[in-house]
């Protein structure tokens, strides 16, 4: 076997010649793909074809690579040298393993085993061994562009706005913006997550030229100044906080802080740092100020009233407020008659000389404070 394999490397010159010499030699069609799923070369005999027209037939290709992550094969992959399986997507059994140099996956053997074989585990890894003479050259760190580390440099200080908006010309990033930048990050566990942000980071490329696109502590962190990468980032286990539009780059710091603090609140698949602009102030000031002693003096006249009679104008208060003073859907959101609501709203105006148009600016920032205070135990309504 040695003897065959050293011919496969000396009589083969590119990839796809290793493929279909390799191919004939197994017995069995294979494909190779890169990081991000994407077929770099196939059998042609016994031939792969089919098994890739009925992938192309799909929306996108990153839904196969979804495919997999939502059956738990990368982390499996992470664990075992080789796997078979039956490909989710495909629904044919596979003989599955990671092409890797140094440690790091750089590729993926996906065998077809849909015919009678006596092709052994011990074959396939020792092809997929010889495949990363074909592939070393073709994948650089993820971080070696001159962009890339453009915005290493950015992030980490060493060099300043003004220089990287002179380099960014240079490396074809928009000099004047705007810009938005994204922070990203999977639910997988340590190896699932390298294997797929590698994955995404070249898919994201390949949709947008204009985005800076790097991998920094375990996140993989982009800056946008064109194209949107929104619909490339459909994947069940990747969240993304995203900041918001900022115009030099001098404001790098504060929007990838405002990417994590969007990307830490997240629910969902997105989250924009708009969607929790109230929320990080209220975290801000829980932090920074004594809400008690900012408090606007009607809503300190209100909660000692609520203390001392247990009512509830405080807290209606609030909630008519946050539903566009409609008295229909405070009464809906606190699950009370309509009238109750109508008659704290009068008993507000009425004991405290409250005007609730004129001073609803002020007693929502106090609602804010007290929000915001709440790890201090001293939140009232």
């Amino acid at each position: 076997m040695e003897n065959e394999l050293l011919n496969l490397i000396i009589r083969n010159e590119t990839l796809q010649e290793f493929t279909d010499a390799a191919g004939r030699m197994i017995g069995l069609p294979f494909w190779i793909m890169d990081e991000s799923f994407r077929i770099l070369s196939l059998t042609h005999s016994p031939s792969a074809q089919e098994y890739e027209n009925r992938l192309l037939n799909r929306r996108r290709y990153y839904e196969y690579a979804q495919a997999w992550i939502d059956a738990g094969i990368n982390e499996q992959l992470g664990r075992q040298k080789i796997l078979h399986r039956i490909d989710p997507v495909l629904k044919t059994e596979v003989i599955l393993t990671d092409i890797r140099k140094e440690g790091r996956v750089i590729g993926r053997m996906t065998v077809f085993a849909d015919r009678e074989h006596d092709c052994t585990d011990e074959m396939i890894m020792k092809l997929a061994e010889i495949c990363v003479i074909y592939l070393r050259n073709d994948f650089a760190s993820e971080n070696a562009g001159l962009k890339e580390q453009m915005l290493i440099s950015l992030l980490d200080h060493t060099i300043s706005p003004e220089e990287c908006t002179n380099a960014s010309a240079f490396a074809g990033v928009s000099p004047k913006g705007p810009y938005r930048l994204a922070v990203m990050k999977s639910d997988l566990d340590a190896s699932g997550n390298a294997f797929f942000l590698q994955s995404l980071i070249r898919i994201l490329r390949s949709a947008s030229a204009d985005a800076v696109i790097i991998l920094r502590d375990h996140q993989c962190i982009a800056l946008e100044s064109g194209t949107s990468l929104v619909p490339y980032l459909d994947y069940h286990s990747l969240k993304a906080g995203y900041s918001l539009e900022f115009s030099h780059l001098s404001g790098i710091d504060n929007a990838l802080l405002q990417g994590n603090y969007a990307l830490e609140k997240s629910t969902g698949r997105i989250t924009y740092f708009s969607d929790v602009y109230r929320e990080y102030f209220t975290d801000f000031l829980s932090v920074h100020l004594d809400a008690e002693a900012f408090l606007y003096t009607k809503v300190r006249q209100i909660i000692a009233y609520d203390d001392m009679y247990h009512t509830e104008y405080c807290r209606t208060l609030k909630a008519y407020y946050e539903q566009g003073c409609s008295k229909e859907r405070t009464a809906r959101a606190l699950d009370v008659h309509l009238n109750t609501v109508k008659y704290r709203i009068s008993q507000i105006e009425k004991l405290f000389s409250a005007d609730l148009k004129a001073d609803r600016e002020a007693i929502e920032i106090s609602f804010l404070l007290l929000a915001g205070n709440q790890r201090k135990d001293v939140q009232k309504c």
